[in-house]
């Protein structure tokens, strides 16, 4: 599971009350995160399908854990490890959106396309409320900390 994404089908639909983030480098861990979610007994799957109107931040008090190696590489722009914050869930805006993104980092205004909300799962020319692609060339998985023009 830290060499590559992982998603196991029966765990997506089981109950979930926490949520770690690992940052791992060739199967290597070098960096963790977990939160508490704000409400408990909701699968990941029924927490990820609520894309309409989805922005919504999911847990609160910021981690619970947090674990950065000393020699963790590369954090300055990273969206989840060089931000503090709580956990939010489907940041859409305008024609775009990001999977997870944290309270600490920019959030973009829901009218406002300016490409500048970064986290996991990024979709920077979509429909963020139905999931819709318009452009598959522009998603990607992470997005580094950036200001896009």
């Amino acid at each position: 599971a830290l060499t590559m994404d992982y998603l196991n089908r029966f765990v997506w639909t089981e109950p979930a009350d926490y949520i770690a983030i690992v940052r791992h480098q060739h199967g290597v861990v070098d960096a963790v995160k977990v939160f508490t979610f704000k409400h408990w007994g909701l699968s990941l799957s029924h927490r990820f399908k609520d894309m309409d109107p989805g922005r919504m931040v999911v847990s609160e008090g910021g981690p619970l854990q947090e674990d950065v190696a000393e020699d963790a590489a590369n954090l300055d722009d990273d969206p989840i490890f060089s931000v503090g914050g709580d956990l939010a869930f489907n940041w859409g805006y305008s024609l775009n959106g990001a999977r997870v993104v944290l309270t600490g980092g920019y959030l973009s205004p829901a009218d406002v396309d300016d490409d500048n909300t970064h986290g996991f799962g990024n979709h920077f020319y979509c429909n963020p409320l139905t999931g819709e692609s318009l452009d598959d060339l522009a998603s990607h998985e992470i997005s580094n900390i950036q200001d896009c023009p």
